[in-house]
């Protein structure tokens, strides 16, 4: 093979998606990166049975969603809490 044609087979190789490898928890050590999940829909029971937005608050800070019951929902920190929080629009 000519050298130009490795180049373009390294450069293929390094795209894409991270292996499983990269996330995995070493026994005693921090994972390197967290797999992020973003202000995306969840599938699980927690998120479809309550009435408010079926998306987690703390991913995504001051946006506005349709809740499950047809109200609008906006993510805010209220207090002193740390924490988002789903709070009907008035």
């Amino acid at each position: 093979m000519k050298k130009s044609q490795k180049n373009k087979k390294n450069k293929k190789a390094k795209r894409g998606r991270r292996p499983n490898s990269y996330y995995r928890r070493v026994k005693g050590e921090k994972p390197l990166y967290k797999k992020s999940r973003g202000c995306t829909v969840q599938n699980s029971k927690k998120y479809f049975v309550r009435r408010s937005v079926n998306r987690p608050a703390n991913l995504c800070r001051g946006r506005k969603f349709v809740g499950n019951d047809g109200k609008t929902y906006i993510s805010q920190k209220r207090g002193s809490s740390k924490s988002y929080r789903w709070f009907p629009v008035k």
